[in-house]
């Protein structure tokens, strides 16, 4: 499907996109001495997703998602990208087809891909597929297996990225899920 070298730039930019989540959240503790919320941890880590891909000229930024919150990234001669939490993927399976053994609903293929994620202690788990769309709605859910393409440790060449211990990010931000709270069909 998509190898894990195809999606290294996106991995690496969600991998600095956590830590940079880690010092806000951090920072916000600090100043208000009290944690921020899930909600505005995901907030910050979306934004500043959304905000690296603006900025990387080899990205573009979906535009039809990025006001409803989700991250869609467009690159020139791949797949459209549409980031989710591998947990909000798993919730939306159950949700969908609560005990049935077949899934009634008529399904469009669509030519996007979807990217779950799951940051971990050691660092970020990236995992890839395919997608589809009931007939009557827009929303993408994965059709078929997700598959693993890899992960990126949050040590890479500096032991002490932002100036901090690697190690308290996931402590303090766990698996950021940058769809928490979305109702959109």
């Amino acid at each position: 499907m998509v190898s894990r070298e195809e999606l290294s730039p996106i991995g690496d930019l969600l991998v600095d996109c956590y830590l940079r989540t880690r010092d806000e959240s951090l920072r916000w503790r600090f100043e208000y001495e009290q944690p921020p919320t899930n909600d505005l941890r995901g907030a910050m880590f979306r934004a500043l997703v959304q905000k690296k891909v603006l900025d990387d000229p080899a990205m573009r930024l979906g535009q039809a998602y990025a006001e409803f919150g989700r991250v869609l990234i467009q690159r020139a001669g791949s797949p459209d990208l549409l980031l989710r939490a591998k947990s909000t993927v798993a919730i939306e399976r159950a949700l969908r087809n609560p005990g049935r053994l077949f899934d009634p609903n008529s399904y469009l293929e669509s030519s996007t891909l979807i990217g779950a994620y799951e940051f971990n202690p050691e660092g970020l788990d990236l995992y890839v597929g395919d997608a589809h769309r009931l007939s009557d709605r827009k929303r993408l859910y994965v059709a078929g297996e997700l598959e693993f393409v890899g992960t990126w440790q949050f040590l890479g060449d500096d032991p002490t990225p932002f100036g901090g211990d690697v190690a308290d990010a996931f402590e303090e931000l766990g698996d950021v899920d940058i769809n928490r709270g979305e109702d959109l069909g």
